[in-house]
């Protein structure tokens, strides 16, 4: 079984990186077939899986409402339905990636903000301090919003920061 778990993990992991679904479906129903008893290392990996083909290209957003800075509520739905495209970032202020990232895309933000692209971006930080002092130095105008309890992270299956999804205005 530990063998078994192993590679069950390995294959999770490269086809997840790769993007490749289809792979990654078939790997875990394969998997999930053989799988005797069902404890919590497995019911997590079991969630894992199928929250990533719920994210799949095409499928439908999973709805997201967190306080901004001023802990005012922002839905993802209203940013949808008001643009045409919708790209929702997941990001930490001590993320070094992210560091790199996140000027650039506010450039493309600033260019094209008329052109109705709106940015909804997730802060993972542990502290609403940190986030409101990042979001303060950096400039980000787009909707900044804290997931303090951490629901759209695992509703999304964020496992590294930064992660991004593009959402036309039919919310696929």
């Amino acid at each position: 079984k530990v063998l078994s778990d192993f590679i069950f993990d390995y294959l999770l992991t490269r086809f997840y990186q790769q993007n490749d679904d289809d792979a990654l479906q078939q790997v875990y129903e394969t998997w999930n077939a053989d799988a005797c008893e069902l404890d919590t290392f497995a019911n997590q990996r079991r969630n894992f899986v199928t929250t990533i083909l719920k994210h799949k290209i095409g499928n439908n957003y999973t709805e997201i409402a967190l306080q901004d800075a001023n802990k005012i509520n922002q839905s993802l739905q209203k940013q949808i339905a008001q643009n045409k495209m919708t790209i929702v970032v997941f990001w930490q202020s001590s993320c070094h990636t992210c560091e790199q990232v996140l000027p650039k895309l506010h450039d493309i933000y600033k260019k094209y903000k008329t052109k109705k692209v709106e940015v909804y971006a997730i802060n993972l930080d542990k502290e609403r301090k940190q986030f409101q002092q990042t979001i303060e130095q950096k400039g980000f105008t787009w909707i900044n919003v804290w997931d303090e309890s951490r629901v759209a992270q695992k509703d999304y299956g964020i496992l590294q920061t930064p992660t991004l999804f593009i959402i036309d205005n039919t919310g696929k």
